[in-house]
């Protein structure tokens, strides 16, 4: 389904309240920001399946809303817009497990960009939510996006720090759960193990869950079917699922989901590729938890 199909089932929807709306033209100048554009899409291409992997309805409003030209990326492929929805949804339902199975619960979302998390997870009332990205990414959202009582946005470098301290001063004897999606792979190795190792040390007990693709995947920026219509480039890739416990020994490796394994049920070519391990275990999603 091409972008002009989308946007007048959009229109068609609700035509009065579409009419009335002025689009914002985004200011985005960060070119890994920018491909937050591309799960906008992703999720409003799910959105207008017959049988949708996440149903992110929000999603198509967004994409009414802003002045952007979505149309470099209507050539997108199946499997790409399965296997960014498959992604959201398994980390959808590991964060809805861990404010189910812990108390005084903070989520924060790294490199949040447009997603719509809070209102997909059945439980997100129970925990604090904080939603990080960079001023530009945040000003957008704040445009775009309602903001929840127990939700709060920061504007800043998720590599800057500073904004880890204030969040073990402010809630020093709470549950936290840091997740990243589509994120890390677009930084060098050394900034991400940065970050990692900084949390491990800030945050006992933590849980961690982000993206990552396999060292091959992680040289095929120019042949991906989205980002090849991007600036951004894929910078870091790991084949080991270890490598994080040989950064801190506090990191310990909990659990591995494969995510065209996940896409199986979701489509039969996939099913059978997904059975080919430079290709099936080639996109993932790691859990760390951190240990004393």
């Amino acid at each position: 389904m091409g972008i002009k199909s989308i946007l007048q089932n959009i229109y068609l929807c609700d035509k009065s309240i579409y009419q009335r709306m002025e689009k914002i033209k985004p200011s985005i100048s960060d070119n890994v920001a920018d491909t937050l554009f591309i799960t906008v899409y992703m999720r409003a291409l799910d959105a207008q399946q017959k049988h949708p992997v996440l149903n992110d309805t929000q999603s198509l409003k967004l994409m009414h809303r802003i002045d952007y030209p979505f149309e470099k990326y209507s050539g997108t492929k199946v499997m790409s817009r399965i296997g960014t929805c498959v992604r959201l949804k398994y980390i959808d339902k590991q964060l809805e497990e861990f404010i189910a199975t812990h108390e005084n619960v903070v989520v924060v979302n790294i490199g949040c960009g447009l997603d719509d998390r809070y209102n997909r997870v059945k439980n997100a009332s129970k925990a604090i939510f904080y939603e990080l990205d960079l001023p530009e990414s945040i000003k957008l959202r704040e445009q775009l996006m309602q903001t929840h009582r127990n939700q709060f946005l920061i504007p800043d470098s998720a590599f800057e720090t500073g904004w880890l301290d204030k969040l073990k001063e402010k809630h020093p004897d709470s549950n936290f759960i840091f997740i990243s999606e589509g994120v890390f792979m677009y930084f060098p190795e050394e900034k991400v193990k940065n970050l990692l190792c900084t949390i491990a040390e800030r945050f006992p007990n933590a849980r961690i869950l982000f993206d990552g693709l396999s060292e091959y995947l992680s040289h095929q920026s120019d042949k991906h079917d989205t980002l090849r219509n991007a600036k951004a480039v894929f910078e870091w890739g790991f084949d080991d699922n270890r490598i994080f416990e040989r950064w801190d020994p506090r990191l310990k490796l909990d659990k591995v989901f494969y995510i065209m394994h996940g896409m199986r049920p979701y489509n039969f070519m996939v099913r059978l590729i997904s059975y080919i391990p430079v290709f099936g275990k080639g996109s993932k999603v790691i859990s760390l938890t951190v240990c004393n």
